[in-house]
């Protein structure tokens, strides 16, 4: 899987990013998109979603947190999204010694180290990597 070259579809600070326009950018990814944040609410009530505006380069981007952390955030782009999670080292050891895809364990074990973690990005395209995005969710709210 490549770097994601996109930014998000929602550009302007000034108009925050509602149902109806992510349905249609995301087109039939959107079920993608409502299957993972429905997931996290699944696994943990208590989450809360947000839409922040980063910057005029990367415009409006969604994340679900818990109290002190982010879960996951979800990047709108034209026909897709880009999901990223971050995890510890107690969380990329139970993936490491899992059954997780290849992919995956490599893209971790060979990413940036990062003060909170060790950082992955996957683009949904189609339904190809949502249930394993579903597992790293549940990793990372073991950890």
């Amino acid at each position: 899987m490549s770097e994601d070259p996109g930014v998000s579809v929602f550009m302007d600070q000034d108009e925050m990013p509602n149902a109806p326009g992510l349905e249609f950018h995301l087109g039939k990814t959107f079920v993608h998109w409502q299957q993972l944040r429905d997931y996290v609410y699944e696994k943990y009530p208590r989450a809360e979603d947000l839409w922040s505006y980063y910057s005029k380069k990367y415009g409006w981007s969604y994340r679900i947190k818990d109290k002190k952390r982010a879960i996951i955030y979800l990047s709108p782009r034209e026909g897709y999204f880009l999901t990223t999670m971050i995890f510890g080292p107690r969380a990329l050891e139970h993936i490491y010694a899992s059954d997780f895809d290849p992919w995956i364990k490599k893209t971790l074990e060979e990413g940036k180290k990062y003060p909170e973690g060790k950082v992955i990005r996957i683009q949904v395209k189609d339904d190809t990597w949502v249930q394993s995005i579903k597992k790293l969710i549940t990793v990372k709210l073991a950890f």
